[in-house]
């Protein structure tokens, strides 16, 4: 990948927790994680949970081919028996077709209902959370998106995660949770300052 498509930044991520470049090697890149954590659980869930990985891991892969997204961040973690179902992907923006306007104000011109602004490594962004019902090819989930721009780059990102929902009762709480988790690890993004540093 060159230095102006991978994605400039560091991340902090919780365990359990894989980042990896998005490129035809991606699916298995990702198959030899599954094998690891799937040889790790107890053999009674091995089957289950190569399943559900494996089904997580392909749609949220194949999402970010065919968006063109410079990396993907997925959760191999569980908590009490059950996967995190969240994936975050980072993508390159065009910048906006306006060019007498500064970055802060195209910036501020992208922002629309559901929006604020927050701060990514001291620079400023917007966040976006919208709720995204099912279709027949995927389920409902929440989206919530980052985009910012790297000024020593001129480069604009968009950081897009997305939650699965669902129905269950109490699972408001557990969505809050995870888009809280979701914000502290963008809270963690360092851009690179050094164009040469891989």
């Amino acid at each position: 990948m060159s230095a102006a498509t991978r994605a400039p930044y560091t991340i902090l991520l919780p365990p359990g927790w894989a980042r990896v470049r998005v490129d035809e090697s991606t699916h298995d890149r990702f198959d030899a994680l599954i094998d690891d954590v799937v040889q790790r659980a107890p053999v009674e869930r091995r089957v289950a949970l190569r399943s559900m990985l494996e089904r997580t891991a392909r749609s949220a892969i194949d999402t970010a081919l065919d968006r063109g997204a410079l990396d993907l961040i997925l959760s191999f973690a569980s908590v009490e028996g059950l996967p995190i179902p969240v994936s975050i992907a980072t993508f390159p923006v065009p910048p906006p077709a306006d060019d007498a306007r500064s970055p802060l104000e195209m910036l501020v011109g992208l922002a629309g209902a559901g929006s604020r602004a927050v701060e990514i490594d001291g620079l400023a962004a917007i966040r976006r959370s919208t709720d995204v019902p099912p279709t027949e090819d995927s389920p409902a989930y929440r989206s919530v998106s980052y985009v910012c721009h790297v000024p020593w780059m001129d480069q604009w990102l968009l950081f897009g995660a997305s939650i699965l929902t669902s129905n269950e009762a109490g699972y408001d709480e557990v969505l809050e949770a995870l888009e809280g988790l979701i914000d502290a690890m963008i809270s963690t993004v360092r851009f690179r300052r050094d164009e040469a540093e891989s």
